[in-house]
């Protein structure tokens, strides 16, 4: 039965059901797909774990305009706030 690699395109004779022509072309996939799911899963970590300054700035600046205070007022608020607690 000739069949074609999946990964290099080589005709080959395969004896059963075989996707890949040899054990450098089935290597060759295992890497790719272990390197891509390990980059898919650092990135989706990084991106729970670490979420985005500009929306948090901007969550910031929201709240500073519906309370109808400047940002810098703001900080000032809750650096006072802070220094209470740690009294």
């Amino acid at each position: 039965m000739t069949r074609k690699c999946k990964w290099c395109g080589k005709e080959f004779q395969a004896k059963h059901k075989s996707l890949y022509c040899s054990m450098d072309c089935r290597n060759a996939v295992n890497r790719k797909r272990s390197r891509d799911y390990h980059r898919r899963k650092y990135k989706e970590a990084k991106a729970i774990s670490q979420p985005e300054p500009n929306k948090m700035l901007n969550e910031k600046i929201a709240e500073a305009n519906r309370r109808g205070i400047s940002y810098g007022q703001l900080q000032a608020e809750k650096l006072i706030k802070k220094s209470r607690i740690v009294l």
